[in-house]
């Protein structure tokens, strides 16, 4: 009978998979660069000097400039917003979905819970990242919630079945030591195809694909947990028997936690990865396997996997390790949110510089006058100077002052 639905879950996640890849792809459309390509006040520095923008990303050509550009304040502008109660409608439902379990103990109500308060919560951070970087500009909501399906699908078809796998072979620490890889690079396999069948190539693009992926990814995470946690079936590698028996207030306690702290993870280290990969091929003209291209990509899965083997370190027999241990996550959760900030942050477009919170201004861009080589390989009129095939659209203009 296990075997039966076992099958049948698999079975309902490729489908999620597949079609919700499918519907991503076929639901892009090449839409014309914006804001277009133009020179604008350069966003690294409060000095007069103008910055290349090729219509998807800022370049290396840098120029002077009459006048510096204007510059936002911090937590102003476009910071606050309507996501904010959205957000907390997220953790409202928790509670009372809590307090339903709580009373009621009926685990469906537990588990419809947990998959509406976390599409919530996403929903609300992805609105605040969307308002940043106008997204709306590159996407629709339509092709973000197929790639929330296919990520969904990736997540129990894919990690979930390797992180088991692993466990069974090699043990539950082994297991949470290779997390960071396997999960990591679940999530990232939604925007890859798409980047591969020639989609959603623009960096800003990018960066919302991998968010829904991995949007979808913690969601389906999340619903799991709150089905296995009740019954006793979690991994637990501080029990004997390597699962975990809790009871409803542990249970409740263990979901918030999820909610608001490991979840909120998955969409930060694959935000770094694609914020990073994207605007570098951007920059490069095409997909190259570089030093920094894999740095990016390991960086999160080092965060992940030192983030989850850290849960059997003291296993509750040292209460000073356990709060120590609890205040480093915190510290890494915080961390992964700068980090996930500053390489997002770097594809904010020229027209609302301005506007965004100073935070969200990019930094430390490369720079090179105009025509001139930068240490990367590429002339400051590049990407946009050339058209190529595989890009998002066909208008570029010249990098030249």
């Amino acid at each position: 009978m296990i075997g039966i639905v076992l099958f049948i879950v698999a079975g309902a996640a490729a489908v999620l998979l597949i079609c919700g890849t499918w519907a991503a792809a076929a639901l892009w459309r090449a839409e014309p660069d914006q804001p277009p390509a133009a020179w604008s006040p350069d966003p690294t520095t409060k000095s007069a000097l103008l910055r290349f923008w090729d219509g998807q990303a800022w370049t290396s050509a840098v120029a002077p400039a009459g006048a510096p550009t204007g510059r936002g304040r911090l937590f102003w502008g476009r910071f606050w917003g309507w996501w904010a109660l959205v957000y907390g409608g997220g953790v409202a439902v928790t509670l009372a979905g809590s307090v339903l379990y709580l009373n009621g103990g009926s685990v469906p109500v537990f588990a419809l819970t947990s998959a509406v308060a976390m599409s919530v919560l996403f929903a609300a951070f992805g609105w605040f990242v969307a308002r940043q970087l106008n997204l709306a500009e590159v996407v629709t909501v339509w092709q973000v919630v197929a790639a929330v399906i296919a990520g969904a699908g990736a997540s129990i078809l894919i990690a979930g079945n390797i992180n088991d796998l692993i466990s069974h072979l090699f043990g539950v620490k082994t297991a949470l030591a290779t997390v960071g890889i396997v999960e990591e690079s679940t999530k990232l396999l939604v925007p890859l195809v798409l980047y591969a069948l020639v989609r959603y190539r623009n960096p800003r693009a990018g960066i919302a694909v991998g968010l829904a992926s991995a949007a979808g990814f913690g969601i389906a995470e999340a619903t799991s947990y709150a089905i296995v946690m009740p019954h006793g079936t979690a991994v637990n590698p501080c029990s004997p028997a390597m699962v975990s028996t809790t009871s409803p207030d542990v249970t409740v306690g263990s979901e918030f936690f999820r909610l608001l702290t490991v979840e909120p993870l998955h969409l930060f280290w694959t935000g770094i990865a694609v914020a990073v990969v994207w605007r570098l091929w951007r920059h490069y003209g095409r997909a190259r396997v570089t030093p920094a291209v894999v740095g990016a990509v390991l960086l999160p899965m080092a965060l992940h996997s030192s983030f989850d083997s850290t849960s059997d370190f003291a296993c509750g027999n040292n209460p000073g390790l356990d709060a120590l241990l609890g205040l480093l996550k915190v510290l890494l959760f915080i961390a992964s949110y700068l980090l996930f900030k500053f390489f997002v942050s770097q594809s904010t477009p020229p027209d609302i510089v301005a506007s965004v919170s100073s935070g969200w201004h990019p930094s430390h861009l490369k720079s090179a006058s105009p025509g001139v080589r930068d240490p990367a390989g590429n002339s400051g009129t590049e990407p946009a100077a050339k058209a190529t095939p595989d890009s998002d659209s066909g208008n570029h203009t010249s990098a030249t002052p």
